[in-house]
């Protein structure tokens, strides 16, 4: 989600890399993705014995410990990153970065409170600490600050005023107060300054995707050209597809989403739909939407669409059952009761 400078960028694909990379195992069961990363704690490993060697012989050395904080985040354990950048700070209160850090561990224990204090200590020491600023900008506009987050934007541009991240975030402010023509300018100024703003191109497809423009392809596309296995940029073009009417590269789109993962569940609906709206292949259809139930057993919608899909072919006590199932997950679930009634009045 964010770029970064300096430290800022060690602690980001330290942080939220190892955070992500771990869910997305969890998930996929990725083996090599594992020993990727079991092979990057050893070494984070290694790099904390190194360290720590060198504070048994300085204990007064601050960046020592805010190094070996650095270390611990490496190697997932925050809580001894968080005990040693207080001890840095404790040695040595005057340092911008110590606080940035402890900022960042703060946000990975989702204390934003705290997170937004160190931040403010960091650029009191430092005025010019563009990274503290824009973490302040960007942590104040998720808390609905908008005027603080952009009073922090207006000091980064001063200071880098072809800064890509501070015209991202305004982009994102601009969006959410519904300023969508200086939420797109900014977008795309973002872009110019950095091209490989995935989340920039992010933003202005799913945008313009609103706006239902063409362009919102270029843009999305752009995204998977710097991410290719990302779900999130595959899944919006998918939609993009879907809604233009171009069925048949929403559908390819949809598989290569479930070849990277297999429990991605609204892939599987909408190949239901597309499939069975689309394509009138029933029996395909209906093993689409037992895909979705095996990922998520309470999906009322795929429930409901197998009872459709019954109703059709005539089977209805399978329609009847599968109908109530979508009323047991989705009360009131109109399109189910619709169909109770239906079947109400079919043939005996």
């Amino acid at each position: 989600m964010f770029s970064a400078h300096s430290s800022f960028g060690i602690l980001r694909y330290s942080l939220w890399g190892i955070l992500l990379s771990a869910l997305w195992m969890i998930s996929c069961g990725n083996g090599s993705e594992e020993t990727v990363r079991e092979a990057n704690i050893l070494s984070s490993k290694t790099e904390v014995e190194i360290i720590t060697a060198k504070i048994s012989e300085d204990r007064l050395n601050a960046d020592l410990f805010h190094q070996r904080a650095i270390a611990h985040i490496k190697n997932q354990d925050l809580e001894s990153a968080m005990d040693d950048v207080k001890i840095a700070i404790g040695i040595d209160s005057t340092k911008a970065e110590f606080y940035f850090t402890q900022a960042e561990i703060h946000f990975a224990f989702r204390r934003v409170v705290e997170s937004i204090s160190a931040l403010e200590r960091c650029v009191e020491l430092d005025v010019e600490h563009t990274d503290g600023l824009l973490k302040l900008a960007e942590l104040e506009f998720y808390i609905k600050n908008v005027q603080k987050s952009i009073s922090y934007l207006k000091k980064v541009n001063e200071i880098d005023p072809y800064n890509a991240e501070a015209y991202y975030i305004h982009g994102l402010v601009f969006k959410q107060i519904g300023d969508t023509t200086k939420a797109l300018s900014s977008l795309q100024t973002a872009v110019e300054y950095d091209p490989d703003h995935y989340d920039a191109y992010m933003q202005l497809g799913l945008i313009h995707y609103g706006l239902k423009e063409k362009i919102s392809e270029h843009y999305l596309k752009s995204a998977i050209n710097l991410a290719p296995e990302s779900i999130e940029a595959l899944y919006a073009l998918a939609m993009y597809y879907q809604k233009s009417g171009e069925i048949e590269k929403a559908m390819g789109m949809y598989y290569d989403i479930i070849e990277l993962d297999v429990w991605y569940l609204n892939a599987h609906y909408n190949l239901g739909y597309l499939v069975y709206e689309e394509l009138r292949d029933n029996e395909t259809a209906l093993k689409h939407f037992d895909n979705t139930l095996t990922c998520d057993s309470t999906y009322a919608m795929a429930h409901y669409m197998k009872g459709l899909i019954h109703e059709e072919m005539k089977n209805y006590s399978l329609s009847r059952k599968f109908y109530l199932k979508a009323l047991k997950y989705k009360t009131n679930y109109d399109l189910a009761i619709k169909g109770m009634n239906r079947l109400d009045r079919a043939p005996k």
